[in-house]
């Protein structure tokens, strides 16, 4: 990991370099990944590796399980290697809240995506619209964020739509940049509970 950045009171940007990233998809959109935490004492050094990883991580003990959890990717940089991760901070509770309030550059994790060199559709992808989709409605509260503004990126002049955005605050409002012409609207909760009914995705 080379960077850890606020983005704002709830948002966090974390960069992460390695060697093999610049073998990462970078299928745009929602395209989601895996970080894999490391454990005390142990990093992520025991975690498995090949096809059958899933299984046999499934298999290992509590305390020699790596925590995983489900992230999507901001940027993809493969000429530097660099990937970037928006997490949301959500007090101390999970493993990896707890990671994220404690990161800092140099801080080793393992992140599991598609890669490059694979030829047929990659998995992890949820946003797939008809080719000739022109109006969208997009949804969610700050754990889909990373996922719309990613979205929203992405979209090509001519669309139209609404974003809808729910955060826990006025401080937690975004830049987010979009060629198309889908209106985006923040909603800071003000320390409100989170809209029930609204799916990340």
């Amino acid at each position: 990991m080379s960077d850890v950045a606020p983005l704002s009171d709830s948002f966090l940007r974390v960069t992460f370099t390695g060697d093999d990233l610049d073998l990462l998809a970078d299928n745009g959109f929602d395209q989601r990944i895996k970080l894999i935490l490391p454990l005390p004492g142990r990093g992520v050094s025991g975690m498995p590796r090949g096809a059958d990883w899933f299984t046999r991580w499934r298999a290992l003990p509590d305390e020699a399980r790596n925590p995983l959890r489900t992230y999507t990717v901001r940027a993809v940089r493969p000429g530097l290697r660099e990937v970037d991760v928006d997490i949301v901070l959500h007090g101390d509770g999970g493993p990896a809240a707890r990671w994220a309030n404690r990161a800092r550059p140099g801080d080793r994790l393992a992140l599991f995506g598609p890669d490059a060199r694979y030829g047929e559709r990659h998995g992890g992808l949820e946003f797939r619209p008809p080719a000739d989709a022109r109006r969208f409605l997009l949804a969610g509260d700050e754990t889909a964020v990373p996922a719309i503004t990613a979205i929203l990126e992405r979209l090509p002049e001519g669309c139209e739509g609404e974003a809808l955005l729910e955060v826990p605050s006025q401080g937690d409002v975004l830049p987010c940049a979009t060629r198309s012409g889908v209106t985006v609207t923040w909603l800071p909760r003000g320390g409100g509970q989170a809209a029930a009914g609204w799916c990340p995705r």
